[in-house]
């Protein structure tokens, strides 16, 4: 009787062995430095294994741009931290809050650059909060094909910006 199939592994599993697999090229005379964890603000030339979705990644001068923080405009206000971007690969980033821009309508906070825009018109859910921080509401930015990056629903006075989106 053949043995019972093997249940897939889980996701440290994974990425230890790949770690184990990379160490032994490392001590076979390629050199790289290995990190296991969240490469959202790595060290220049380390490569990193995320633990969480077992994605190699190999950060600036490979895949992974600089942090931008954007100029915003329609009164918007950078709050803390700052609103900021950057593209890893054909993902892009934002995170950070801001706060200041009109609640009536969709207004425009800033516009992303040619390159890290996506191909169709993308809504996207945000956490906002009112001035004196006593009430919070699901709100809605919504980032448009031509770069814009736009607030569209909930209170104007704190957006708290995080998620991703693919580039083409």
């Amino acid at each position: 009787m053949p043995a019972p199939p093997r249940p897939p592994p889980d996701a440290h599993e994974v990425a230890a062995e790949l770690r184990r697999q990379v160490e032994s090229l490392a001590r076979s005379r390629i050199i790289v430095p290995v990190t296991v964890g969240d490469p959202l603000d790595p060290v220049d030339g380390q490569l990193w294994i995320r633990s969480d979705t077992n994605e190699l990644r190999w950060p600036r001068g490979g895949l992974l741009d600089a942090w931008t923080t954007p100029a915003l405009v329609n009164s918007w206000a950078h709050g803390n931290p700052v609103l900021r971007y950057r593209r890893s690969g054909a993902q892009v980033w934002l995170q950070g809050v801001v706060g200041g821009g009109s609640e009536t309508g969709p207004t425009t906070i800033f516009t992303l650059p040619a390159g890290l825009r996506p191909t169709a018109d993308l809504t996207m859910s945000v956490a906002t909060y009112n001035a004196d921080a006593t009430a919070h509401a699901a709100g809605a930015i919504k980032v448009q094909a031509s770069g814009a990056v736009v607030f569209v629903a909930g209170f104007a006075s704190a957006v708290h910006v995080t998620f991703s989106f693919f580039v083409a």
